[in-house]
Order: C-alpha cells, then structure tokens, then sequence
C-alpha cells in the first residue's frame, strides 16, 4: 500500500467514525473556549488541560483505530500493501505525534509563544503515553481493554506511584515520574531529558519488535 493510499483509507475510515466527528467538534469548541480564558497569570494552567485533553482525545484515538484493525483482522489487507511492518508502524506513530504537534504548537503561538519550554516537556510526555499504548494494543489486541488498562496506567497510578516514591533516591528515574504533569514540569537537568527519551526509545523498540513478531 502506497503511503497516500493508507493515508486516504484513514480519513474514510474517520469520515465514517460519527462519534469521532462529534467528539472532535466538540475538542475544537472547548480549543476555542480555553483560548478566551488565557491570562498572564494562568496561561501554564490553561496549558495543562489543554494538554490533559489532547493527550486523552489523541490517544484514545489511537487506541480505537489501531486496535480496530487488529481486533477486525483487518491488519492483515493493510500489510498485504505495504508489507514492511517497521514502516506500517512508524507511519501510524508519525500521523498521531504530527497531529499532536500541530495542535500544541497551534496553541502555543496563539496563546504569545510563551511555553515552548513545557511544550518539549509535553511532547516527550506524549511520545511516552503513544509508545506506551500501542505495546498494549499489540498484546492485549482489544480496544475496549486496552483503553482500561490505559487510563489505570498512565492516568490514575503515576501520581500514586510518585507519592511512594517521593524523597527515594529513584524518584526521578522511575518511569511514572515522566508520566505525570505533576512531577515532570521542566528539564531542570540534562538527566531529565536523557531518562524520558531512554523511556521512549524503550518502548519504541519493543513495539517494533513485538509487531514484527505478531502473527495476524
């Protein structure tokens, strides 16, 4: 399958997808809200939602449309076309980080161009939270379970995790630390943009590995 062509069977796919729509006007109208709400004094705030949503509405996404093809069997037309399984895989994660760029970066500008240091902060939380979903999706192969065992792992343990943790000499080079907004603000450290990317790289590589071994 040429690129363009598993690019135009995605949009069909979405154009057929009415909730997906619904939900995505409705993301833009909230975009558009949270924009008016913008001060000096609470533009960060204003950021981490805006981020909290993206990162939920993105990767649900991901989840849904990539574990649709696999838990459908469908897979198995699309690697037929384009039977490089490391080049299916990394145009999947190319499509959902640029839309995620495009839409963080979009705000950034328009809210003055003030956070593009916590904008790299959450871009590597977002590589994390993508590389990290699709390892689950590859081995549970369920949307509906995958999405579960998401929102436990990324949304609701890392703060309880980094309360254990806290004031432990490997509190900040435990993985749960780069997941959470709360721990992880800035690069106070070159340690704190190696670790993360380390964490990436991981999961990056066993997504592949585990892809290119799946029978489907």
């Amino acid at each position: 399958m040429e690129i363009s062509k598993f690019y135009t069977s995605e949009f069909i796919k979405l154009k057929s997808q009415k909730a997906f729509i619904m939900i995505a006007s409705l993301y833009v109208i909230g975009l558009i809200f949270l924009l008016f709400q913008v001060s000096e004094t609470n533009v960060k705030d204003i950021y981490r939602i805006f981020n909290a949503i993206t990162f939920f509405i993105i990767t649900s996404w991901h989840i849904l449309s990539f574990g649709e093809i696999i838990e459908k069997g469908i897979i198995r037309y699309y690697l037929e076309y384009l039977p490089n399984r490391t080049a299916f895989l990394m145009w999947i994660y190319i499509e959902y980080s640029l839309v995620y760029l495009l839409l963080s970066v979009s705000f950034v500008i328009l809210t003055g161009g003030q956070l593009f240091n916590h904008f790299f902060v959450y871009l590597m939380i977002f590589l994390l939270y993508i590389t990290i979903n699709t390892v689950l999706i590859i081995n549970i192969g369920r949307s509906a379970m995958t999405i579960l065992l998401s929102i436990i792992l990324l949304w609701v343990l890392p703060n309880l995790v980094n309360y254990i943790f806290s004031g432990m000499i490997v509190y900040d080079f435990q993985l749960f630390y780069y997941l959470s907004s709360d721990s992880f603000t800035q690069f106070h450290s070159v340690k704190e943009i190696v670790i993360p990317l380390i964490y990436v790289i991981i999961f990056y590589s066993l997504s592949m590995y585990q892809f290119k071994r799946k029978e489907y």
